[in-house]
């Protein structure tokens, strides 16, 4: 039996494959035509890349034969290039058409092509779609439907800015044409600037030396949650966060020196899953961009209070508590007197028992604390306040200006009981812990706190090593010995004249045990 194809007469097909090429040839060298060719061994493939090949030189066509360009350097205008292809990609090429020449060695010639009259009325039939897009935009957010405006105007945005020539609309309520690229980012700026922008709360998720901080916003478009935006600091390496009905958690990772704060923030349209892929990576290039501002109060997340350490002969050291807060300045105000030492000693005098003290940070009004004091080293709000006495309101405390005498000479003694109180001290790694159970096996009178000018001998005394900044004991040094310091628990020993260099910028603590 033969086969039907083995009837064809050779001529006919070389005949065939003649009348191709000349047709190629001809919309070729017409100029009536914009083309494109490939060559692969699968014919798909030919085919595929003959219009892939066809969109590449449509778009270097129009950006060679346009005076305005969005990108300017030539990595740029590769992008460029890629962007308008898929732009044009989407749209059907209405009137197309493609040859196909098999060659002897079984690979496919395709040649992809449409005039330049139909690529004409396909750009004309797009723009009316992207016109009519314009129109559902607006009659979108004259019904409150905010977000649905937004993602019609994304899309014509990132359609118009790489469509191979400007598409021109009338606005509403004008009756001059403007241009789509122009209106549609007009519109989305608009919107993100009229957004209503309201902090909702604080939190503090700190730890340590990891400053964790979180400011809440809600955001909306009128009575409409906002979505398809994201926002962050406006500062450099700061990230951008999402809008989710309406909310997002901005992180940051610096401490706060201001209970009240103006924050600029950066927003921008966020596509998200809402927009083919194609169309959201167009607009990473093009997205416009607004700066807001808004008023944080840090107060609920900063931790602001006093802490003391009672000390001998009615003296009491008063100590800042302030977890994570960078402190360029402290003040004082003790009964009226002002002092900027960072942990002045109150003295109190006979018959005194009370005084009023106030803690300012950075000379800022909202960063104040105010409490009374007690002579013991209880701290409790004004309102708890004992009045002074009459007879002695006129001798008030003071802030300590020169040490008093010390009191009498204990020795340090290595019992099981002091052994088993430094294994506890040495087990409290926050500050105002350890300062606070010192406060309390002075009461008991187990001990003598203070600084080393309260030591009845510094020599046999410890001292704790606190870092200011986080509130953490970073050591607890020992009695010196042939002039050095052990760091306890272990082995480790500081010279006196190393101590002051390792431990730079750190607070002390001294104790002399009594037992």
């Amino acid at each position: 039996m033969i086969a039907a194809s083995q009837l064809i007469n050779p001529l006919s097909l070389q005949a065939q494959t003649t009348e191709q090429s000349q047709r190629i040839l001809e919309i070729k060298q017409s100029g009536n035509y914009h083309w494109g060719e490939a060559f692969h061994e699968s014919r798909e493939q030919a085919l595929s890349l003959a219009r892939q090949d066809l969109i590449e030189r449509i778009v270097v066509f129009v950006i060679s034969d346009s005076e305005v360009r969005v990108s300017e350097n030539e990595e740029e205008l590769r992008s460029e290039v890629q962007m308008r292809s898929r732009t044009l990609s989407r749209m059907e090429l209405r009137g197309a058409g493609h040859i196909e020449v098999q060659r002897r060695d079984g690979s496919w010639r395709t040649t992809a092509y449409i005039s330049r009259a139909d690529f004409a009325r396909t750009l004309e039939l797009e723009a009316g779609r992207l016109r009519s897009m314009l129109a559902q935009a607006e009659m979108a957010e004259s019904l409150g439907n905010f977000n649905g405006a937004m993602l019609l105007w994304l899309e014509v945005l990132a359609a118009t800015t790489f469509f191979p020539e400007p598409v021109f609309v009338t606005a509403f309520g004008s009756d001059a044409p403007v241009e789509a690229r122009l209106l549609s980012r007009e519109r989305i700026l608009r919107l993100m600037n009229e957004a209503d922008i309201r902090v909702s709360g604080v939190r503090n998720r700190s730890s340590g030396d990891s400053i964790e901080m979180y400011l809440d916003l809600e955001i909306r478009f009128g009575n409409q949650p906002a979505e398809m935006l994201e926002t962050g600091i406006d500062r450099r390496g700061a990230g951008a966060h999402p809008v989710v009905n309406g909310r997002t958690s901005l992180y940051i990772d610096q401490p706060r020196t201001s209970a009240l704060e103006e924050l600029v923030l950066r927003i921008s349209p966020s596509p998200g899953s809402s927009l083919p892929e194609e169309i959201a990576d167009a607009l990473l290039r093009i997205r416009p961009e607004t700066r807001r501002s808004v008023t944080a109060d840090w107060r609920p997340a900063l931790s602001l209070d006093i802490e003391t350490v009672a000390l001998s002969n009615g003296r009491v050291r008063l100590i800042p508590n302030t977890q994570n807060l960078s402190v360029f300045s402290v003040r004082w105000t003790i009964d009226g007197r002002s002092t900027t030492e960072s942990t002045p000693v109150v003295t109190f005098q006979p018959g005194s028992d009370t005084a009023e003290v106030s803690l300012h940070l950075n000379n800022d009004e909202h960063l104040t604390t105010h409490k009374s004091l007690h002579r013991s080293g209880r701290i409790s709000p004004l309102s708890e306040r004992r009045p002074t006495p009459p007879a002695t309101a006129g001798r008030s405390p003071r802030p300590e200006t020169a040490p008093t005498p010390a009191p009498a000479r204990s020795t340090a003694s290595e019992s099981a009981i002091v052994t088993a109180l430094l294994d506890e001290l040495l087990r409290i790694r926050i500050g105002d812990q350890f300062i606070s159970r010192l406060n309390g096996l002075q009461q008991e009178g187990r001990l003598i706190v203070g600084n080393r000018t309260d030591m009845p001998d510094a020599s046999l005394s410890y001292f704790a090593v606190i870092n200011p900044v986080n509130r953490r004991v970073e050591a607890v040094l020992g009695p010196a010995l042939n002039g050095a310091r052990t760091r306890l628990p272990g082995t480790t020993t500081f010279t006196e004249t190393e101590i002051p260099e390792r431990f730079r910028n750190m607070g002390t603590v001294w104790f002399h045990f009594t037992e």
